[in-house]
């Protein structure tokens, strides 16, 4: 069994671009890395967990690291990813541009970009298997999003279904959402998702561009950048279904209801149409 851990880190500047990035391996691996960073979490100076915009901003945990340690602690816990070399994912929008064009005619909850880019990972990671011919089954553990669980997990298994292929065996058993203090591989992927929305609004400085280097495998880190033209697909196509923009937060309690209407489906063939799922 695969394992991909997700986080984000969004942008408060430009596009205000958000991504979410994952690290995948199977789960033998992910016990061993998990020794593996505990223990060079706890090596002087300690820290309890990582948070990369903490310790860009030394505060919290690095309120007390110099610069030179900050870059010292980052640079051994990159050094245990490139270790147990995990490969990555990463999915990339605009909010600023989805919000554009997007949210006024999407149902809820895909007014929230991270929920659309959920659903950008899980599939995004399925097709690069399906491409690599990596036959295993992965779960999928996200980082808490403040409401997001309560969104997405009550209707995984219809969105799955629904998205005209097969990927239930790609995808796996699991969809869930943790506290990165608790699955610590999230904080891996904390850093790979601040390093690769830095490093697009601007080059990333020496300690940071060698971070980035250590945690992407060339050749095997894939990627989706979901951009204008997709997007104006995705709100056109919402447009075009009578009842999409209708359905609220109220009405997206009545699951069986929704899903029995069809609107679920409309909403997943618009959305697969512009590109996000894997054709059918």
């Amino acid at each position: 069994m695969l394992r991909a851990y997700v986080d984000d880190s969004i942008s408060n500047t430009g596009d205000r671009t958000l991504v979410l990035a994952a690290l995948i391996h199977n789960e033998e691996s992910w016990a061993a890395f998990v020794r593996d960073w505990q223990r060079t979490l706890a090596e002087p100076p300690a820290i309890a967990y990582l948070k990369m915009a903490e310790a860009n901003n030394r505060r919290d945990q690095f309120r007390h690291f110099s610069e030179k340690e900050r870059d010292r602690k980052l640079h051994a816990l990159a050094d245990v990813i490139r270790h147990h070399a995990p490969w990555g994912f990463h999915a990339s929008v605009s909010t600023t541009l989805y919000r554009q064009l997007v949210e006024p005619t999407a149902p809820f909850p895909m007014r929230t970009p991270y929920f659309f880019l959920l659903y950008a990972i899980v599939f995004g990671i399925a097709r690069t298997h399906a491409d690599l011919r990596v036959d295993d089954p992965c779960d999928f553990i996200f980082d808490n999003y403040s409401g997001l669980d309560r969104k997405a997990l009550p209707v995984q298994d219809a969105m799955i279904e629904s998205a005209g292929a097969s990927w239930t065996d790609q995808i796996g058993a699991s969809i869930r959402f943790a506290d990165d203090k608790v699955e610590v591989p999230l904080q891996a992927a904390d850093l790979l998702a601040w390093l690769i929305r830095r490093d697009g609004e601007a080059p990333l400085a020496p300690p940071y561009e060698a971070l980035l280097d250590k945690i992407v495998i060339p050749g095997v880190h894939r990627a989706q950048v979901i951009g204008r033209d997709v997007l104006e697909r995705i709100g056109q196509g919402f447009a075009d279904i009578p009842l999409a923009s209708g359905i609220d937060k109220k009405s997206w309690k009545d699951l069986a209801a929704l899903f029995e209407s069809g609107v679920a489906k409309q909403v997943n063939d618009a959305v697969r149409r512009a590109g996000l799922y894997p054709p059918t």
